[in-house]
């Protein structure tokens, strides 16, 4: 090889090393180049107060692959969350899980404001129920069986209580009432006597809550 031949070959790999460099540098160092951004997300809640805390997902445009997934964080005490190096293009935001909003990042575009949607109310069913029941003797013939309101009314008033015994009788009682006197049942047949209580709304009868025994004997 003569000396003409080396100074060529040489010069095509140095060419081919400052190449693959200046390729390697350009994907590596984001900041630096002019097709990358940094995004901030700004999550409002209804009335428009930061929403800290709160889960950000970013996506690529119309996918639900977790796959696709590119970026996610919580909002800071501002309500704010910052995706680094966004390469300019079209994406989706999900915030809270539920909220899906899709934003272009451009050079004009890189802020964007999420104000959340009031929460809608939870459809009309029927109460949870009743709890603490609890069931005490009061004298050798009676007992008072007691409860504590249902901790959700399904959205409707309670409209009364329902309580149920172990000889198939069954009481109602006003929605203002949460407790009763019972009566000692036919000893022979019940030394012992379960006692449950449900309500009811508009929309129906709740379960049963804790079931109590009375000890006649």
């Amino acid at each position: 090889m003569n000396t003409g031949q080396k100074v060529g070959i040489g010069i095509v790999a140095l060419i081919a090393v400052v190449g693959g460099y200046a390729l390697f540098k350009r994907k590596d160092n984001k900041n630096s180049d002019e097709d990358y951004a940094d995004v901030t997300i700004d999550v409002k809640n209804p009335d428009m107060s930061p929403r800290a805390g709160i889960d950000v997902v970013m996506s690529r445009a119309g996918s639900t692959a977790i796959s696709d997934i590119i970026a996610s964080g919580k909002t800071d005490s501002k309500g704010m969350i910052v995706f680094k190096d966004v390469l300019y293009g079209t994406y989706d935001f999900i915030v809270g899980s539920v909220d899906r909003r899709t934003f272009e990042v451009k050079p004009t575009a890189v802020g964007f404001m999420v104000q959340l949607s009031p929460s809608s109310p939870p459809p009309p069913s029927p109460p949870s129920q009743p709890r603490n029941t609890r069931g005490t003797r009061t004298s050798p013939d009676e007992a008072q069986i007691s409860w504590d309101t249902p901790e959700n009314d399904g959205g409707s008033p309670i409209l009364k209580y329902q309580v149920d015994s172990c000889t198939g009788t069954t009481f109602d009682i006003l929605p203002t009432e949460v407790s009763m006197t019972v009566s000692k049942p036919d000893p022979v047949s019940y030394p012992t006597c379960w006692y449950r209580v449900r309500a009811f709304n508009a929309n129906g009868a709740s379960n049963y809550g804790e079931q109590v025994i009375i000890d006649w004997r």
